[in-house]
């Protein structure tokens, strides 16, 4: 199942960039879906420029990942309005 968030966010140049997410069942943000069957991936974009994320799950069976850039990834990054896809997809085995 897809459900589009929408957050904004600010990267500075040269500097670690990092971000907690956190997975819930439901918007009572009360239980925590267990994230370790589940591949993620995360990229910046705009026109032909794509960086892509490092997604470390942090702690998996509390619903945390943390997505993560690098300085020298975020010194590539110059001022203006960019889009991103983060992607979550569950492990079917």
């Amino acid at each position: 199942m897809s459900r589009p968030v929408t957050a904004s966010i600010s990267i500075e140049q040269a500097t670690t960039f990092r971000r907690k997410i956190f997975f819930y069942t439901d918007s009572t943000l009360e239980e925590t879906v267990d994230v370790s069957e589940f591949d993620f991936a995360m990229s910046l974009y705009k026109a032909k420029y794509k960086l892509d994320f490092t997604v470390n799950k942090t702690d998996p069976t509390n619903g945390e990942v943390e997505v993560v850039l690098t300085p020298t990834q975020t010194q590539s990054i110059t001022a203006g309005k960019y889009f991103y896809d983060f992607l979550a997809a569950y492990r079917d085995w």
